[in-house]
């Protein structure tokens, strides 16, 4: 027994040293403050060598459809929020061109550059389905192409996204609902820049 205790000790602390990468997959159309607290969290872990965020190719429109932002918007967006941040560098954009933006995410899993290497979803600590969706994903991925050349894994972000969602701010640009926007953006960003790039 004992030696099964020592043998399971070790499997876990040589898991714990493989470097994490997390795909952060999403709409992001447009990206927030929760979003970008996400990505702040997951720099902050010392296993994390590199974070995707990746989005999907289909606009999003506001409720009267007067606002629509495109892949292209939520990058410029996600380039404004990452230039203000500690770790930036360790971050790449890709617009997926898969109308499911969690398909190319799991994908990363068989992405030679990240052999040996952990691969989580990116997800806050209620939105674990995020995870266990990727997870189910590479699974099936699995079945069909063979072992994936990352060790898929769920690790949380510590960070709760809060209440506020893509859509609200799109209806809040519809609206000109100004105060509702800058509530839903970091305190550094400057509203009308981040509006701007929006329309």
């Amino acid at each position: 027994m004992r030696k099964i205790f020592e043998n399971w000790k070790t499997f876990l602390n040589e898991d714990e040293t493989e470097p994490l990468v997390v795909a952060f997959f999403g709409g992001f159309k447009p990206p927030h403050k929760g979003h970008l607290a996400v990505v702040e969290d997951y720099l902050s872990m010392s296993d994390v060598e590199k974070v995707y965020i990746i989005f999907g190719p289909k606009p999003r429109l506001s409720s009267d459809g007067s606002v629509v932002i495109a892949a292209e918007d939520s990058k410029a967006v996600w380039e404004l929020f990452l230039s203000g941040i500690f770790g930036s560098e360790k971050v790449e954009l890709v617009e997926s061109q898969l109308a499911n933006p969690v398909i190319k995410a799991a994908e990363l899993a068989w992405d030679e550059s990240l052999s040996g290497r952990r691969i989580t979803a990116g997800f806050g600590p209620k939105e674990s389905s995020y995870g266990k969706m990727f997870l189910k994903i590479i699974n099936a991925t699995q079945k069909r192409v063979g072992a994936p050349v990352a060790s898929p894994v769920m690790v949380s972000s510590n960070v709760d996204v809060p209440s506020v969602s893509a859509t609200m701010i799109r209806d809040a640009i519809a609206n000109n609902d100004i105060e509702f926007v800058k509530s839903a953006i970091p305190h550094w960003v400057d509203v009308e820049e981040y509006i701007n790039l929006l329309k």
